[in-house]
């Protein structure tokens, strides 16, 4: 892994890790983890081997959908920070 990974990775929102199964390791996770804030909500999406194209398809689609509905609320607490943040910032 390299340093501007590894800085990367230190001030990451949300972090997604694949696995091939469900409820499988992730060896790519397991050695990011070592760099990822504990506070750092971790999200593990699964990639399985298939050559099914319509499986696979529905999973990769399942995937956004998880990541989207993350995105969504992120967006819902920064916007709200903000509008929080927004007033206040005008008195100083």
């Amino acid at each position: 892994m390299t340093i501007k990974a590894v800085e990367m990775l230190k001030t990451v929102g949300p972090c997604f890790c694949s696995r091939v199964r469900n409820n499988g390791v992730s060896i790519a996770c397991d050695i990011a983890k070592k760099y990822i804030p504990k506070q750092t909500p971790i999200s593990f999406l699964l990639f399985p081997m298939l050559k099914d194209k319509e499986q696979l398809s529905g999973q990769w689609m399942d995937n956004y959908r998880a990541i989207e509905q993350v995105i969504r609320q992120e967006l819902i607490v920064l916007s709200s920070r903000w509008v929080i943040q927004a007033p206040i910032a005008r008195l100083q």
